[in-house]
C-alpha cells in the first residue's frame, strides 16, 4: 500500500484543481522518466497543488528521501501502482488525473503498457475526474487497435497537450484538438533545479565526449559502423546508462560494465548524472533526455535518433542528429563528432 492520505473532497465538489494524481513510467529506474516526475512534482507544488504518485513501490525508499530533502513530504504522496486499492484511492484522492508525460501513447515497446494506461484513465472518468494528458509524444503505433485506443484515450480527455509538432498532427487526424507544450523537464521549475545544481563542487573529468545509448535492434551493419566510430573516440569518451537494461548494448559494443556509469533508481541520484553531464564539452546520445538535458545545460550535442521523438526534438531545438538505422547517415558521424570537438 502507498502512503497514508485521507480523503478530502471539498476542492473537487467546488471546481477546483487543488490536488492531481500522476500516472506514468515512474520507478522503474529509466531516468528519462524519473526526470519527468521530479520535474512535474516540482511544477504542480510550486502551483500550490498536492500530488499524488503512482510508481513502482520498489522506489518508494529513494523517492521518500528526495521529497524529504526538497521539503515536500507534506505535499507529496506515493501509491503503488499496481495496486488496484491505491490506484482507485489515488484518484479518488485528487480532483484530476494526469497522464504523463513522456512516450506513453505508444505500443512499440510494450502493448499492455498502453492497456495499462487507457485502464487507469477510464477508471479516472468513472470516479468523475478531470482527465488531463499532458506532453505526450504519440506514437509510433503499430496495431490498428492501438491506434483506436489512443484516439478514445484522447477524446475522452479534459485536456490533451503534446510535446511536439508530429504528435499534434496525428492527434488532428483522429479529430482531436490538442495544445503544444514542451516536456515536463523544460518547465522553468526543473530548469532552476538543475542550475541550483550547477553551484555544487564538481570535480573536473577528462572526458570530452559522454555517450548516452540504449539496447535497441540494429541492423549488423549500422551497429558495426557506430561500435567503430565509438571505438575510435573511446579515449576521450565516457559512457552513461540511464538504464540498468541498457547495460546489454555497451556490452554488444565491447566495453566492459565497469567502464559504463549506470543510473540507478531515485531522483537522488540525478545529481550524479547532472554532474557528469555539465563536465562534457559533447553529448552524443540516443535517450531523448540525454539530448533535453544538453539542451538546458548548454552543451554541444548530437543526436543519434531511433526513434520520431529524438529526431523531432533535435529538430525542433536546432540540435544535430543522424537516423541510427540509416547506414549513409550513421557513417557521417565521424567527422560531425569531429567537427563539433573543433569548434569547442
Amino acid at each position: 500500500m502507498g502512503d497514508d492520505y485521507s480523503l478530502d473532497p471539498a476542492s473537487h465538489r467546488a471546481g477546483k484543481i487543488l490536488r492531481v494524481s500522476i500516472c506514468g513510467y515512474f520507478g522503474f529506474g529509466n531516468l528519462g522518466d524519473e526526470a519527468i516526475l521530479v520535474a512535474s512534482i516540482l511544477k504542480n507544488t510550486y502551483q500550490g497543488k498536492k500530488v499524488m504518485a503512482m510508481i513502482n513501490p520498489r522506489a518508494f525508499e529513494d523517492y521518500r528521501k528526495w521529497l524529504d530533502s526538497e521539503g515536500l513530504s507534506d505535499r507529496v504522496f506515493l501509491f503503488n501502482r499496481w495496486n488496484p486499492l491505491d490506484i482507485f484511492r489515488a484518484i479518488l484522492s485528487s480532483d484530476a488525473l494526469i497522464l504523463g508525460g513522456g512516450g506513453l501513447l505508444q505500443d512499440e515497446t510494450s502493448f499492455r503498457s498502453l492497456l495499462y494506461y487507457f485502464g487507469v484513465s477510464l477508471l479516472g472518468k468513472l470516479l468523475k475526474r478531470k482527465l488531463f494528458i499532458e506532453r505526450q509524444t504519440i506514437g509510433p503505433l503499430k496495431r490498428g487497435i492501438s491506434k483506436t485506443l489512443v484516439k478514445w484515450l484522447l477524446r475522452m480527455a479534459d485536456k490533451v497537450s503534446l510535446r511536439d509538432r508530429e504528435s499534434l498532427k496525428i492527434a488532428r487526424e483522429m479529430g482531436v484538438e490538442a495544445e503544444l507544450e514542451e516536456d515536463w523537464t523544460l518547465e522553468s521549475e526543473f530548469a532552476k533545479w538543475l542550475r541550483l545544481e550547477q553551484t555544487a563542487e564538481i570535480k573536473n573529468l577528462s572526458y570530452p565526449i559522454i555517450w548516452i545509448l540504449r539496447s535497441w535492434n540494429l541492423p549488423r551493419e549500422s551497429f558495426e559502423i557506430l561500435r567503430e566510430t565509438i571505438m575510435g573516440f573511446k579515449p576521450y569518451s565516457e559512457f552513461l546508462a540511464f538504464q540498468k537494461e541498457d547495460l546489454r548494448m555497451y556490452s554488444d559494443l565491447g566495453l566492459k560494465p565497469e567502464e559504463v556509469f549506470v543510473y540507478t533508481d531515485g531522483p537522488l541520484k540525478l545529481r550524479e548524472v547532472i554532474r557528469k553531464l555539465q563536465d562534457a564539452e559533447l553529448i552524443v546520445s540516443m535517450r531523448l533526455h540525454g539530448l533535453i538535458f544538453a539542451y538546458l545545460l548548454s552543451k554541444k550535442a548530437i543526436g543519434l535518433s531511433y526513434s520520431p521523438k529524438v529526431s523531432w526534438f533535435a529538430e525542433d531545438k536546432g540540435i544535430d542528429y543522424v537516423e541510427i538505422h540509416e547506414t549513409e547517415e550513421l557513417r557521417k558521424l565521424k567527422d560531425l563528432i569531429t567537427k563539433k570537438i573543433e569548434m569547442l
